[in-house]
Order: structure tokens, then C-alpha cells, then sequence
């Protein structure tokens, strides 16, 4: 993450901005690491995408573990 910028989502509210201004769909990005975080963001309305890096580098199998994580908390 950039120097001083901690959280996941630390691009969002650019990404948000964006949105607003242009009226287009936007990817939220920065260091959004697990399946609750990409949920939460997603789910406030902010953006209508995330991108989660550095979580799918380390375990490509991540996509599939966030899937069957949220499936679970919904049920």
C-alpha cells in the first residue's frame, strides 16, 4: 500500500469519485484481502467491481474459497 494509506479499499473512494463524476462503472482496488472485505465494499454501493491482487497471487484457489465463505454467511 501506499506510504500513510492502511485498509482494504484504500482506492475506493477515488474509484467513487470517478463514478459520480463520469457515470460509468468502476473497479474498487488497494489491499482488499479477504472475501468479507470485497463483500463489504460491493455491498455499500461505492463501486460495482473489485479487484483483489495480491490475495489471488498467494492462493489461486481464493475466488472459490470467497465464494463458498459468503454462500455460507447468507445461508
Amino acid at each position: 500500500s501506499p506510504p500513510g494509506v492502511e485498509g482494504a479499499g484504500y482506492y475506493v473512494p477515488q474509484a467513487e469519485a470517478v463514478r459520480r463524476a463520469a457515470g460509468i462503472p468502476v473497479i474498487g482496488v488497494g489491499g482488499i484481502k479477504t472475501a468479507e472485505e470485497a463483500d463489504a465494499i460491493l455491498r455499500s454501493g461505492r463501486v460495482d467491481l473489485v479487484a483483489v491482487g495480491r490475495a489471488l497471487l498467494s492462493d489461486p484457489h481464493w475466488a472459490l474459497k470467497a465464494l463458498r465463505l459468503l454462500r455460507g454467511a447468507s445461508s
